[in-house]
């Protein structure tokens, strides 16, 4: 089980990967965001509506990559 703890604002988020894919949940109460995508869209990561052109995996994948990236640049 992996876990990065990451913040939107006044927002605390967790993304969880306990089996194939990674999942966005809300921190405190533990529970999966619905919608995910915005999520992405908060953090700043262009995520498209359309599930033909990025699924919500995709866009997870994105934010992680982005996540890591400014962790390493503080």
């Amino acid at each position: 089980m992996v876990e990065i703890h990451f913040s939107i604002g006044k927002a605390r988020y967790i993304i969880h990967k306990g089996g194939e894919y990674m999942e966005i949940l809300e921190a405190a109460s533990r529970r999966r965001i619905e919608n995910q995508k915005q999520v992405c869209r908060d953090y700043g990561i262009e995520v498209s509506t359309d599930a033909n052109v990025m699924n919500t995996h995709t866009a997870i994948d994105l934010l992680v990559e982005r996540l890591i990236r400014d962790m390493y640049r503080q």
